[in-house]
């Protein structure tokens, strides 16, 4: 049993280990005060990889005029075409698509 680890998911289910926190080392549980904390650190820790290539995907179309232009007339015109900023407009957007 303890070579695939169904003791320890067992050990998981039984609510007296984990209140006791016999599960920590330390002897350290989650306290009310600490699981929004962790929580909040694992939403923020995902963001970090998207914001990273976005900024890096609008720095090289700063750096390339054609590209921006390019951009901007596909933009403006699916913009044009469906009167506004909507899910159409976007999803004809091919260019912005590849870029992104």
């Amino acid at each position: 049993q303890e070579e695939n680890g169904s003791s320890f998911d067992s050990e998981l289910h039984n609510n007296d280990l984990l209140e006791n926190g016999k599960l920590f080392p330390t002897g350290k549980c989650f306290t009310d005060k600490s699981i929004p904390s962790l929580v909040f650190n694992f939403l923020a820790a995902g963001t970090k990889p998207s914001v990273s290539t976005l900024s890096l995907t609008m720095f090289e179309i700063a750096k390339n005029p054609s590209i921006q232009k390019r951009l901007q007339e596909e933009v403006g015109s699916c913009i044009a075409k469906h009167n506004g900023f909507n899910y159409q407009a976007i999803s004809e957007m091919e260019y912005l698509d590849q870029i992104i």
